[in-house]
């Protein structure tokens, strides 16, 4: 059997028996990706820890979209589950709390993400509202909320803040789907004005790969494939790296539109064997209120290839600028699977180009932010209660 083109016999479950057989290392580092390069690592204990199991309300967190480190050694959370930001300082205690539930200045309808603006000035980003909130450090002065108009489509991903202050974002510019078809997201990247709302659309792109399939014994659905790429992008300096998962490199666009790069990572994913082993490792044979099973994934490798697997999960830029990317796992990045993007593998890339560091991070940690030696991050536990902590980043 072709595995680059695997697609399952009257058999499904046989055909994914013989990708398990056929599998190698388990995911998250190629034989081909860079391997002279220092090898870094996040330790395993935290440093400090926000977020409790049980107590207060304002200690409690849930649904969190992003943390951002404070150069006072504290942490800002933005907490979706609670439509606020909470703002802890560098012995874990909670300081302040910005915003609540709603759409009046300063409220949230959908919290998804957060950056330091300066020092001491925070943006959050409403992907459902689409617009921006800056908070400035005195919790008495005005917030302002700036929303963002995009063109053909309504703006959902904050990327990033241009060294002259603007922002990065993305939206989707969808026509009609075939019903039958594999489609992509057709997406636009844009830079934004804070304070103004006007966009220049930087460049188009696409985002994630869906497909329409019968599921066995159910009804016909729509949904991202598998292991579909998903576009992933971060601002650093004047220029703002982006790629959907596939291939290589980065693709570059300064702040000015400009066309730059590519930044080339050299970065491949698993092979389709690897990947379709370890998902179907996580998948029931038999669904329960809707569950995705291996017949479902059967049902989608008959329609359309599974291949090719993307490279990178995600990405981010530190505070020195330097591009923090994600070996795609098939298992904490499927979409299949709730897309955790926790543990794995991280490589370091410079900006100039050439990577600096193979980062090994634990199982179960998602890093969000990373400033100097420290590294904050999403964790949950067993019955799924969340917690922010900062991590030491080890280097020899």
């Amino acid at each position: 059997m072709e595995l680059s083109s695997w697609s399952p016999t009257c058999d499904g479950r046989a055909a994914l028996l013989l990708a398990c057989l056929s599998a190698c290392a388990p995911g998250g580092e190629r034989p081909d990706a860079r391997a002279d390069v220092a090898e870094w690592r996040v330790a395993s204990e935290p440093l400090l820890t926000v977020g409790a199991v049980d107590g207060p309300s304002e200690t409690l967190l849930s649904r969190v979209a992003d943390a951002r480190l404070l150069p006072d050694g504290g942490v800002a959370v933005a907490d979706g589950g609670s439509s606020s930001i909470r703002i802890f300082d560098a012995d874990g205690r909670l300081r302040t709390t910005r915003g609540r539930a709603g759409e009046g200045p300063g409220e949230f309808a959908s919290l998804s993400a957060l950056h330091l603006y300066s020092p001491d000035t925070l943006v959050a980003w409403d992907s459902r509202l689409s617009r921006l909130t800056l908070f400035p450090p005195d919790p008495g002065a005005p917030v302002v909320t700036t929303p963002v108009h995009a063109p053909g489509g309504s703006a959902e991903l904050w990327l990033g803040r241009f060294g002259d202050g603007s922002g990065a974002v993305g939206w989707i510019r969808q026509g009609p789907r075939g019903p039958d078809a594999v489609s992509a997201d057709r997406m636009d990247l844009g830079r934004v004005a804070i304070g103004l709302g006007q966009i220049s659309v930087l460049a188009p792109t696409q985002g994630i790969r869906r497909v329409a399939f019968q599921r066995p014994g159910g009804a016909r659905t729509s949904m991202p494939l598998p292991f579909s790429p998903h576009l992933v992008g971060a601002v650093s300096g004047d220029a703002l790296y982006f790629t959907d998962g596939v291939g290589p490199a980065l693709e570059v666009v300064g702040s000015d539109g400009g066309r730059r790069g590519p930044l080339v990572h050299g970065l491949t994913g698993p092979p389709v064997a690897e990947a379709l082993a370890r998902l179907a490792a996580e998948l029931p044979e038999t669904g329960d209120r809707g569950a995705l099973t291996t017949d479902d994934l059967d049902a989608v490798a008959a329609v359309t290839p599974l291949d090719p697997i993307p490279a990178v999960s995600a990405l981010f830029s530190d505070d020195q600028g330097r591009l923090w990317l994600k070996a795609y796992d098939p298992v904490a990045d499927s979409h299949w699977l709730g897309r955790s993007l926790a543990g794995g593998t991280w490589w370091i890339a410079r900006r100039t180009g050439g990577m600096l560091a193979r980062v090994q991070v634990p199982d179960g940690f998602r890093p969000m932010d990373v400033r100097g030696s420290r590294v904050a991050g999403l964790v949950r536990d067993t019955l799924g209660v969340e917690r922010v902590e900062v991590r030491a980043l080890l280097a020899p």
